[in-house]
């Protein structure tokens, strides 16, 4: 197993799968957004919505609480270290 997971990695970051074919599966795209806009969709793709919301952490500006939907399912991820009230509303 542990050999597959190496040939994987090795061969993922060469940006090429284990097939052969060209992947850019593991490449970043980054998306600017602004962070002070409450429950606001910024990314909607292949039935997957992420929605970003600011919430309190110490005195900074800029952290988020990201809300990822899809099929009916979602989660919420926020880094805050302290409990904070749910902070989208609900969608039902």
């Amino acid at each position: 197993m542990h050999a597959q997971f190496m040939a994987w990695d090795t061969f993922s970051r060469r940006r090429i799968d284990l097939v052969g074919r060209q992947d850019d599966g593991d490449r970043v795209i980054a998306h600017e957004f602004d962070f002070s806009i409450p429950n606001q969709l910024i990314y909607s793709r292949n039935g997957v919505n992420i929605t970003s919301t600011p919430v309190s952490h110490y005195r900074t500006e800029g952290p988020v609480a990201l809300r990822l939907d899809w099929n009916g399912l979602s989660v919420t991820y926020s880094g805050v270290p302290h409990f904070s009230p749910m902070p989208f509303a609900s969608k039902h």
